[in-house]
């Protein structure tokens, strides 16, 4: 099985032929059939057993990283990071303006040689909007906070929606709830500056969705962008 790419337009730099690959028809694996490759080799392990061995090793990692350790293992190294801007040497860490972070490294034991990885390049799948970077004006922080009332800048392709439109636009979802984001600064394919919605709330997880019709087309097509990002106090 070959990575698959497809290569986009950069209207993020000042060359204009530059060009940046996005991955297309991704293959994921989940946890059971990461199991059941662990049990498929021969192993005398059943599948229950693995399963209780990975949930062990999970709340044990949980664990440690809620008393601010660093997590070393022969797969993976996880180290808490403190984020966001300090006003001045005396500043304090103040969970509304502030967050506590994971870097992870994979180990020794996933140290891969991609030259045997096939990569192959392809056309892609399909016509859609992208997200490329959220930058929070408040917090000065991409990719990271969302700051209510605040400012946020999308950078990407094809991101100009109508707004008028009542199921266009950047969407805001916490869980099963959304807010579309009502009041737009800029709007253009490379770039949407918006106002955070106020309603958001302090301290949740939030994911981002652009949502638009390409023109003669009455398909509502739907980017969502995999990054987590934190709900700061407005």
């Amino acid at each position: 099985m070959a990575i698959e790419f497809a290569l986009f337009k950069n209207h993020l730099t000042q060359t204009e032929d530059d060009c940046f690959a996005i991955v297309q028809n991704r293959q994921v694996i989940y946890r059971e059939g990461l199991i059941n490759r662990m049990t498929g080799r021969g192993l005398a392990l059943l599948d229950t057993e693995v399963d209780r061995v990975l949930k062990e090793e999970a709340y044990a990692i949980k664990d440690l990283l809620l008393q601010g350790m660093t997590v070393e293992t022969p797969l993976v190294t996880i180290t808490p990071v403190v984020k966001g801007a300090f006003e001045n040497e005396d500043d304090v860490f103040d969970p509304e303006r502030h967050s506590i972070e994971f870097n992870v490294k994979l180990g020794d034991n996933l140290k891969i040689d991609t030259s045997l990885i096939d990569v192959t390049k392809v056309k892609p799948s399909q016509k859609s909007p992208l997200i490329l970077n959220v930058e929070d004006r408040f917090s000065d922080t991409a990719n990271m906070q969302l700051t209510p009332n605040g400012t946020l800048v999308v950078q990407g392709i094809d991101l100009k929606v109508i707004t008028e439109n009542d199921d266009e636009g950047l969407y805001f979802k916490i869980n099963s709830n959304e807010v579309k984001a009502d009041k737009y600064f800029n709007n253009t394919d490379s770039k949407l500056e918006v106002k955070v919605p106020l309603s958001l709330e302090a301290g949740s997880t939030c994911q981002l969705e652009v949502r638009k019709r390409y023109k003669g087309n009455k398909k509502l097509y739907i980017f969502k962008y995999n990054v987590d990002f934190t709900v700061a106090g407005s």
